[in-house]
């Protein structure tokens, strides 16, 4: 009977890990993306969020959140917008990690303003608006898009080389970087150009994208 016993809990250990890893994952998420948990930002930082979304035509108030993010050692910058059924309320802020928090301080104001604006900018377009059509499906493609027509809000609001060195202090790749230009100057040329066909031939040339 002991051994039975013993055999039995041994199979059970898998279960208890991925019980508990699931827990912890909720958890995690929850931390990460709650807005209740603030942490004050370097003012120039709240300065330029506001400066970029009144310019951009955004009346919301913008909050920015600072999270430790175990499993990403890059600077990480994006933005989010949480319902909160129970208390009515829906909050809209930039999440960021120790990494990116620590380039946004060391790079230029017009670098700055090029990051705020990129992630606002997914506001001002209504990609964090799920009831959007053009959301409903969302897909790794299509999220590249995304980034793409925020750039040229980015680069309408500073330049373009702002917006390069923004990228490389959030440690994008030149392979990125590059490709973000080359669609920036595709839609300068043609406002109307439609992105996808680039985009799927990226995505597919460039696996590091």
């Amino acid at each position: 009977m002991n051994g039975r016993g013993g055999r039995k809990a041994f199979r059970l250990i898998p279960f208890a890990f991925l019980i508990f890893g699931g827990f912890l994952f909720v958890y995690a998420r929850s931390y990460v993306t709650n807005p209740s948990y603030k942490e004050v930002a370097d003012p120039r930082i709240i300065e330029e969020i506001n400066l970029v979304r009144r310019q951009l035509g955004v009346d919301r108030v913008i909050d920015i959140i600072i999270r430790e993010n175990i499993l990403l050692e890059q600077p990480r910058v994006e933005i989010y917008h949480v319902q909160q059924r129970n208390a009515n309320q829906d909050f809209l802020f930039i999440l960021v990690n120790r990494q990116g928090y620590a380039a946004m301080r060391k790079i230029d104001n017009d670098a700055l303003r090029a990051i705020l604006a990129h992630e606002i900018g997914h506001v001002v377009r209504g990609d964090l608006d799920f009831r959007n059509e053009r959301n409903r499906s969302p897909s790794y493609c299509r999220s590249v898009m995304r980034d793409f027509y925020a750039d040229s809000i980015a680069t309408a609001l500073t330049n373009r080389r702002a917006l390069v060195r923004a990228l490389l202090a959030m440690d994008i790749s030149l392979c990125r970087v590059h490709l973000r230009v080359v669609a920036l100057q595709k839609l300068r040329e043609n406002p109307k150009y439609d992105l996808k066909i680039f985009c799927q031939t990226a995505c597919f040339l460039n696996p590091e994208y």
